[in-house]
């Protein structure tokens, strides 16, 4: 009950409350009408102007305000009075006396004024807003409205306000408010497109917007209301451009201005990472100044920082393509404790790990799966495979050395010490070895797999003799590690007490003892070693001559392992000081280096092939990474403006002048010229399907080669200047071609008889390609247009016209509708052929696209142009998913894919033919822990 009164309570004091605020309100309206009645046109003003912001909250100041107008005589309060009256008295003029239509005319007389048109006509704008449709009246102010809007000389701000009346007011439009409002939106786009050519960076949504605008159709309509209602939807879109739009642009570019210096501070970076040799580190770097865009991105978290194509994306873009990869292929924290060896299997397939953890890891390389290997009772120290893979032998601080089947994953042999401790339920494995009590530290097979090395804490190596299970030969080595020469005749051994040792196996003979530390190795031939000298270089030394090559210096720390790849290229070294350091073992350069952030480098290791290379760590963790030491496979040094490359990959053609060099792609070398009948430089190049005929282009004749005898079999006449465009339907039986005559021949590859003229083209023709069926032919042409002819009756069936520069290259995508052009506006359009619309554009690059390709697949387009540039997109996700740089002056000229996929060739004018290799499904995106880390 109490409850119920305080809630009663509650209600009548807001009650009370609101007729408190109310009547205050009303008072304060009441004293804005007494304002009117002043003499002081000053507080009129006041007055109106407040009463009209309050709208019709102040209905009942409406008599005074009627009767204040009636008594203005200034036509600026008139004006401020008819303002208030139309904001506060909102009901359709129909229901009001006849009167009240007529200050739509009173004020509208006010704009005959100059000092008053501006008011007038804000004032006129707002009424019409609210019933403009209603009234007649409105029809007597279009003309002079119009009138004001034509007249250059007004100021901006009234020829606005014009506009924007005469926009409000499209059923009353007049030929002379078309004829002024079109003049006006003209003004405005030309205002605005120079504006905008001063501006460089364009958020999205505004972008939208303009991209919109060019995109409306031009033509006018037929009533004068539905021209009015088009120009005034443009000029509106051009007023927000103009004000809202430009503030927008200007805040972007404020803030792209700053994200360009944070980026500039990035490439600064990566560069210097690069001198280091860093190129991992460099690379991410370099990709966080883009935002990883093009490297798999890009990434919501690492937005683009520099300037689309500005010359700091571009050199962040060659820093990245350009310099060697090293590409992380998976890393794992595969242990519980600190890794202390790893190995890769002699076919490189598996990749083994011992640690402090007791166990030992076997993990193939595909992922296909991972097995853990149990039975030490202490730190696994060491691992070896046996030459032939099967085996793996394992030395640990349990006294043990084990033997797994690799295949199984399971222990086919332990050698122990006398008496045989801890080891249950596998006495039948057990070889029981007089080995003492030793603590093993390091095991190795002889090349021949007939022996095993292991090396105690007590500095002893024993050999075990695979078959019989015994010991053959025990001697004093160092105590760090043990090796076999690759011949299997010598044994080297490191140690901490700053002695190498080199030995024949058979006789203990020492062959050297020298100055050294650590982990020692063999190369391949064995003709040197390597080891850690006393300030952590790596020291070459030569067996035959006893002397020192050189010394490797960059680690600051101890090494804890060395290897060889296995063509003894390369030498890799893992360091407490994390990092990892690739060295050119004949010219003593270093190649590459990895800072592993996270931990000190306890092993490395080559795969078998130098291209994959493992690292494990103190935390446990196993990575596998791939180095590739060149971007660029290979390179012919070839002067050409004309290339083509054999459907079926083996012959490369390319221009030299009036000659034609043809190049066989796997071994890289020129094997034949095509010379003589050529009358001036070969313009276009096409093989036939089947790769043994080949077409060039030149001065109004085509030539027919036979690409295996060398020799020319037909010269084809008919057109009237140059050819420049060449190429053959998939059956082979039809080759087309187009020229600076403005015409595409089409003719039969058999007899080589002419068989239709397509014209239609009102420029040259600059490429021309056939769809999959053979059914449509596509032309190219430096009257920016294309056209899709039908074979069979020879007549356009499209023109394709969205290009804003010449057209230099069309491509079909392989068994599709599709079709990629290039231009000279520097972007790609891709086409669907039925709907004839476009289906994505790219904006590829700064300058001319010189050639388009899709790979035998079609899910990648490769695109090349004047900025040197080789793009390669991913056709579903429109995405950049690799670039590359040539470092041409005068532009790349034609781009082409390998039917297998691995390589994609170009051609310069001046550097030559090079052969890109492609590294694709790689996303440095998903390795990016040292970003997090070090931000």
């Amino acid at each position: 009950m109490i409850a119920k009164k305080f809630f009663i309570f509650i209600v009548c004091l807001s009650s009370v409350f609101q007729i408190f605020l109310s009547s205050q309100e009303d008072a304060g309206i009441d004293a804005l009408a007494a304002d009117l009645q002043s003499s002081s046109q000053e507080k009129i003003l006041q007055a109106a102007n407040t009463l009209g912001e309050m709208g019709e909250k102040a209905k009942h100041a409406l008599p005074a305000l009627r009767e204040a107008l009636k008594k203005a005589k200034d036509k600026k309060t008139r004006a401020a009075l008819g303002a208030a009256l139309a904001l506060i008295d909102t009901e359709p003029l129909e229901t009001k006396p006849i009167e009240e239509k007529n200050k739509v005319v009173e004020i509208a007389r006010l704009i005959q004024n100059d000092r008053d048109q501006l008011a007038a006509i804000k004032v006129l704008a707002e009424m019409a807003d609210l019933y403009g449709s209603q009234v007649s009246e409105f029809h007597t102010i279009v003309e002079p409205v119009a009138k004001i809007l034509a007249d250059t000389n007004k100021s901006n701000e009234i020829r606005h306000e014009a506009a924007r009346c005469l926009g409000i007011l499209p059923m009353h439009a007049s030929q002379n408010a078309i004829d002024a409002m079109k003049i006006y939106v003209a003004e405005q786009e030309k205002k605005w497109k120079a504006e905008l050519a001063s501006h460089s960076d364009v958020p999205e949504d505004v972008q939208k917007r303009i991209d919109t605008l060019q995109s409306k159709p031009t033509q006018d309509a037929t009533a004068l209301t539905e021209q009015m209602k088009k120009l005034s939807q443009l000029y509106r879109e051009y007023a927000w451009l103009q004000s809202e739009g430009l503030q927008k642009i200007k805040a972007y570019e404020t803030l792209v201005a700053k994200n360009h210096e944070q980026g500039k501070a990035f490439l600064e970076k990566a560069k210097s990472l690069i001198a280091e040799k860093r190129f991992f580190e460099a690379k991410m770097t370099a990709c966080r100044a883009i935002g990883f865009e093009g490297y798999g991105g890009p990434v919501a978290d690492y937005p683009r920082l520099l300037k689309k194509d500005s010359a700091e994306w571009w050199k962040t873009v060659h820093l990245i393509n350009s310099e060697p990869d090293l590409l992380p292929i998976w890393k794992n924290c595969r242990h519980n404790a600190a890794v202390t060896s790893v190995a890769f299997s002699p076919d490189g397939k598996i990749l083994a790990s011992g640690s402090l953890d007791k166990t030992i890891r076997l993990c193939d390389i595909s992922f296909k799966k991972d097995t853990l290997l149990q039975g030490h009772t202490a730190a696994v120290t060491s691992i070896a495979f046996s030459p032939d893979g099967t085996t793996l032998a394992s030395g640990s601080l349990d006294k043990t050395i084990r033997l797994w089947n690799v295949n199984s994953g399971q222990s086919i042999k332990i050698f122990a010490c006398n008496p045989v401790e801890d080891i249950e339920r596998e006495h039948a494995l057990v070889s029981v070895l007089k080995l003492g009590n030793p603590v093993i530290l390091h095991v190795a097979f002889s090349p021949d797999g007939k022996l095993l090395a292991s090396l105690s804490k007590e500095s002893k190596i024993r050999l075990i003799e695979m078959a019989s299970g015994k010991i053959i030969k025990i001697f004093y080595g160092c105590s760090h590690s043990v090796v076999f020469s690759p011949d299997g005749k010598l044994l080297a051994s490191g140690g901490m007490n700053g002695i190498i040792k080199i030995m024949e196996v058979y006789s203990e003979k020492e062959v050297a003892t020298f100055p050294g530390f650590g982990n020692i190795r063999f190369s391949p031939d064995g003709k040197l070693v390597a080891f850690q000298t006393l300030s952590n270089a790596i020291r070459l030394y030569d067996i035959n001559s006893k002397e020192v090559i050189t010394d490797l210096a960059g680690h600051s720390d101890f090494l804890s392992n060395i290897a060889f790849s296995l063509d003894g290229k390369w030498i890799i070294s893992g360091s407490l000081d994390k990092k990892v350091k690739i060295w050119d073992v004949n010219s003593h350069k270093l190649l590459a280096t990895h800072e592993n952030y996270f931990a000190p480098v306890h092993s490395v290791a080559f795969s078998s092939d130098a291209i994959f290379f493992a690292l494990a760590d103190k935390n446990g963790n196993v990575e596998m990474w791939k180095f590739l030491p060149d971007r660029t496979e290979s390179t012919i040094p070839v002067r050409g403006q004309s290339f083509a490359l054999s459907r079926n990959g083996k012959t490369l053609a390319s221009n030299s002048w009036k000659d034609i060099l043809l190049y066989d792609i796997e071994s890289r070398n020129y094997f034949l010229k095509l010379e003589g009948y050529i009358k001036c430089d070969v313009q276009g190049l096409a093989f036939s399907p089947d790769g043994k005929i080949l077409a060039s282009g030149g001065s109004k004749a085509i030539q027919i080669w036979d690409v295996n005898l060398g020799k020319r079999l037909y010269e084809l006449e008919g057109h009237s200047g140059n050819v420049f465009a060449l190429a053959y339907n998939n059956n082979g039986d039809i080759l087309a071609s187009g020229g600076d005559d403005n015409s595409v021949r089409l003719w039969d590859s058999q007899s080589y008889k002419h068989l239709k003229t397509l014209e239609g083209h009102s420029d040259y023709i600059s490429s021309v390609a056939f769809s999959s069926d053979g059914k449509i032919l596509a032309s190219g042409s430096k009257d920016s247009s294309i056209r899709l002819w039908e074979i069979d009756s020879g007549k356009t069936c499209a023109i394709l016209q969205q290009h804003r520069g010449y057209v230099n290259s069309v491509a079909f995508k392989n068994n599709s509708d599709l079709l990629a052009s290039g231009s000279s506006d520097e972007g790609i359009l891709i086409w669907d052929i039925n709907s004839k619309n476009t289906f994505a554009k790219l904006p590829a690059h700064s300058k001319y696209v010189n050639s388009v390709a899709f790979n035998i697949d079609g899910n990648l387009l490769a695109s090349a142009g004047f900025d040197g540039i080789i793009q390669i997109w991913d056709v579903k996700s429109l995405q950049n998913v690799i670039s590359f740089q040539s470092n041409t002056k005068w532009g790349t000229q034609w781009v082409s894919f390998t039917p297998n996929g691995k390589l994609l060739v170009s051609g310069d004018l001046d550097k030559g033919i090079h052969f890109w290799e492609l590294r694709l499904g790689f996303s440095y995106v998903e390795y990016m822990d040292f970003l997090n880390k070090k931000e």
